[in-house]
Order: C-alpha cells, then structure tokens, then sequence
C-alpha cells in the first residue's frame, strides 16, 4: 500500500486546456526531444560527462487530487515520504511539469523526524523516468514531509518552523542519476519537494534544490522581505486582508532586525509567516505555494542564482 503508484485525474487549471505531451518508446529520444524543447539545460559538462538540470522558467502544477491525498495522508507528528511523479508538458505555451501522480514509499526511519525511504533511491527514479506501458515518462521529484507537532512549541508557531529546509534537507536537495550513452556520460539532476499541512488545513509544497530553486527557502524570503519598514507597513495597509495587515505589521516591525539575524529561528518563522501571507495577497508564487482544495500552482523564475 505505501509504494502503490497513485494516479489522479487533472482539473481546475487544466482543465479544457490544451495539453501537448512528449512520449516516446526511446529514452534519449525523448531526453533529446526535451532538450529541444527547452526543458533541460547542460549544467556543466566534460569530455566524458554532461550534467542536465531542468531549464527555468517552468510552471508546476500539481492536481487537487494529488493535494488531497498528500493532506489525507499526512502526519502531524512524523515524516513520510515518496516521489512525485512530474511530466513534462506544455500548457498556454509554458513548459509545465504536470504533477497528476505520486508514490508514496515508506519511512523505515526509527526517527520520527527524519525521512529514510525504504529501497534505492536510484532504483525508485529509474523506474519514473523509465515510464509506463503507453510511454509516459515522468521527471521524479522526491517529496518528505515536515510535521507540524513539536514538544517544546505551540503547533500554530511550529508550523511556521518547519517551512524552512533543514541541513538535512539540505544535502539531500539535489537528486542525481546517471546514465551512459555509447562513451558518453549524463547526469540528470531533479529538484526536491517539501510538503507540510498547516493546522488551518492547507497543503504547503516548496520546491528546492535540483541547481533549480534555492536549497534553503531564506535565499527567496529575503529577497521578498527587501523592502524598507515603511513600505512593509505601507503594503499591510494597502488591501483590507486581515493577513495583509498583520504581514505588513509584523514585517515593518522586524524587517531590519530580520536582515541583521536571518539565522534566529523565531525570526525564520516569522519571515515565513510574512512571506506566506505576501503570497496569498499578491503575484504569482515562486518556488513554494499552498492550497486547501484546488490545484497547487508553483512558478520557478529565470534566473536563479545562489550568489
């Protein structure tokens, strides 16, 4: 039951949209067609070896059925875990990663929170990219959760915490398999994903790491908090959002302090209450975003970069 490979039907944002796929029966067919196509990009290469990410800007669409079977199987107070399977599609003439399916693979971790899946890991991307019998491929994006629940903190302040990517989570960011083509090498880098359900209910997906999106999400808070307290506060009192005024309060208070100590771990929270909140009032979201029951939409912006 926990490696069953689940597939969902997709609506709300793809719905009666048109859709172009990309399958083929061969693998580099299909890896070059991509290439073509404008979804992956040479990250570095040799004489021996070329290593391929995935090329930004992309849209990420994930269904609400996907979402809902991420909230009905989440545990408020221990880390499960699996793959998201992600195909590469074109709607509206974007390059989307349409996430309509998702494995969940058992934690075989004594630590409730830590994520250790059961298999190889490598194993479990092969079988992704390999496809199915009618030739859909799919990118995997391992996915682990974040419980919400803690002994020593309220679980509304804890769930603020557990939306930053831990050192953990860190070195796990960048997801690597390699294949070799006649004398050639490649190396396929994916990003990873982190989910978390708030204590209102709603689904938080943050995409990191895959030389895509920042490996830790206060790369992207910082750069969104980079407004003076004054207009901080000004953005509050703009809309009439109960959310926007305590974002625009809080972070016009804290936005200096927040620059001189993003480390504090109160102070992370806080940025990823105020960036959460930003989010629900304004643009499109990069990199993370949150829904209760419709399809989750996330933006990967070009260019990123971590220096």
């Amino acid at each position: 039951m926990s490696d069953k490979l689940e597939a969902m039907n997709s609506r709300n944002l793809t719905t009666m949209t048109p859709i172009t796929h990309y399958r083929s029966r061969n693998f580099w067919k299909w890896h070059n067609e991509l290439v073509r196509k404008g979804f992956f990009r040479i990250y570095c290469r040799s004489k021996t070896k070329n290593v391929y990410s995935l090329k930004p800007p992309l849209e990420i669409i994930i269904t609400s059925q996907v979402v809902s079977r991420l909230k009905l199987r989440y545990k408020p107070d221990r880390e499960i875990g699996g793959i998201l399977l992600a195909e590469p599609v074109r709607i509206r003439s974007a390059n989307t990663l349409l996430i309509n399916r998702l494995r969940f693979i058992r934690n075989v971790s004594k630590d409730p929170g830590k994520y250790q899946p059961k298999g190889d890991r490598t194993q479990h991307m092969h079988k992704c990219l390999m496809g199915t019998k009618s030739c859909v491929r799919y990118f995997p994006i391992w996915f682990h959760s974040h419980p919400r629940k803690s002994k020593n903190l309220p679980e509304i302040i804890n769930t603020f915490f557990m939306m930053s990517t831990s050192d953990a989570d860190k070195a796990t960011a960048t997801e690597k398999i390699t294949y070799s083509l006649n004398t050639e090498h490649r190396t396929f880098t994916f990003p990873s994903a982190l989910i978390l359900v708030t204590y209102d209910d709603e689904a938080f997906v943050g995409i990191y790491g895959g030389y895509l999106a920042p490996d830790d999400f206060r790369v992207y808070v910082q750069e969104l908090l980079g407004k003076s307290a004054k207009e901080m506060v000004e953005w509050g009192l703009e809309g009439e959002s109960i959310w926007r005024k305590i974002a625009g309060i809080l972070g016009g208070v804290s936005i200096g302090v927040i620059g001189a100590m993003a480390n504090h771990p109160s102070l992370r929270a806080l940025a990823n209450q105020i960036a959460l909140a930003r989010k629900k009032m304004d643009a499109d979201p990069n990199y993370f975003s949150i829904s209760k029951d419709q399809d989750l939409k996330i933006i990967i912006p070009e260019p990123f970069s971590e220096g």
